[in-house]
């Protein structure tokens, strides 16, 4: 018995659509990839694979890897899961077999930002995704910048009192999702101003 899986996988120039079923996917090129042991590999090695075979340069390029989930509990709605580190990976892969999903992801290539030289406050999303990503493979943990709230856009006033409350993970986010890492993404801090 081969322990190779067959995946379903989207990628090009295509656009994510929705229909009644969640995330349509037919606007991208599709190919099907047989993956190796996809249980017992790290999300670095199926990223440098995934590298190797869409001929990607990860020194000028990165890309992302979307899974197709479903983790409502009634009826067919399919969604997207960024897969960003070996944890991720494994907790779908764990439910895609214990669900029977069809094996499917969308593999999308970006760009890196250029370099805008020492002292420079400019950023990318796309350039954070790849610092975090090049982390997980070097086994280091990224925390997430703290998000802009209320009170940045209010100023610095020293005579504002501004509490952050810290909700307790209830073990379910927006939208239904139950997976440990969406959940702690969600769940953001709140700023109240008195």
């Amino acid at each position: 018995m081969s322990s190779k899986l067959r995946f379903q996988v989207h990628y090009g120039d295509g656009y994510i659509s929705h229909d009644a079923y969640g995330v349509d996917l037919s606007a991208f090129e599709r190919r099907e990839c047989g993956i190796d042991k996809p249980l017992e590999r790290s999300f670095g090695s199926i990223r440098k694979w995934f590298h190797e075979i869409f001929n990607v340069n990860p020194k000028t390029h990165f890309l992302t890897v979307q899974t197709v989930t479903n983790w409502g509990t009634e009826g067919d709605f399919w969604e997207l899961m960024l897969i960003a580190n070996t944890e991720e990976w494994r907790t779908y892969m764990q439910a895609a077999l214990d669900r029977g999903w069809p094996l499917a992801m969308l593999i999308q290539i970006h760009q890196k930002a250029a370099h805008f030289g020492e002292g420079s406050t400019s950023t990318s999303s796309h350039m954070n995704q790849a610092v975090e990503q090049e982390n997980e493979d070097q086994n280091m943990h990224v925390t997430e910048p703290e998000p802009q709230g209320i009170a940045d856009q209010v100023g610095e006033k020293e005579d504002q009192n501004v509490h952050v409350i810290q909700p307790e993970p209830q073990g379910l986010a927006d939208e239904g999702e139950r997976i440990p890492g969406i959940v702690e993404a969600c769940n953001t801090s709140v700023l109240i101003l008195r």
